[in-house]
């Protein structure tokens, strides 16, 4: 006696079906590409801050990407505030951010690859970085977009998803640090400094 497929499989299937045929990357590069980030050779953050979740190259390319968002010039960006540290502790305490922060350095990485055939978003120019990080101000996806980001990274739009949360928490890391006060002149909270002398008082 057969088994029939179950609803979940079914749309599986479908959606499958439908990116085969309408969505560029075929399964075989799919099947290809799939988990080589996992092997990226770590790199630096210049720092000895130990990150809790994220390994080593998923904290690179955060890292990296919060610079482009809050660059350093004359001022301190994202990297001197180390925004990447608070990202990591967030990730810790949510599970969702936590895979929406690992799928997002899987697509950059495979943007890397399909657009300037690069293994690894690290090795691209800061233009070619730019460039790809520019998707994520969009929210226009195709119906077959979305289902093609939802099987493959387990989100749909990822880019824009992705991109819009860690903005959102880059300006809100940095602007809460002593480095982004000091960015728009504040000084910091008033200190006390001891109880006033009423005896010098007319």
């Amino acid at each position: 006696m057969h088994k029939h497929p179950s609803r979940r499989t079914l749309l599986k299937w479908t959606g499958l079906g439908l990116l085969g045929a309408g969505v560029g990357p075929g399964l075989a590069w799919l099947i290809n590409r799939s988990g080589h980030h996992l092997s990226s050779a770590p790199e630096p953050l210049g720092f000895s801050d130990p990150v809790l979740v994220f390994t080593a190259y998923e904290a690179a390319v955060l890292h990296e990407v919060t610079g482009f968002i809050i660059p350093t010039d004359h001022d301190p960006g994202a990297k001197e505030a180390k925004v990447i540290l608070e990202l990591d502790r967030l990730a810790q305490k949510d599970d969702r951010f936590l895979s929406l922060c690992r799928q997002g350095v899987r697509w950059l990485d495979d943007q890397a690859s399909s657009r300037y055939d690069q293994l690894r978003f690290l090795d691209l120019s800061p233009e070619q970085c730019e460039s790809i990080l520019s998707l994520g101000d969009s929210s226009e996806r195709s119906f077959l977009g979305k289902v093609w980001d939802k099987l493959y990274y387990g989100h749909s739009r990822i880019a824009f998803n992705f991109f819009q949360r860690i903005r959102r928490l880059t300006f809100s890391i940095f602007y809460s640090h002593p480095l982004g006060w000091k960015v728009v002149g504040y000084e910091g909270p008033p200190q006390f400094s001891g109880n006033l002398d009423y005896h010098l008082c007319d």
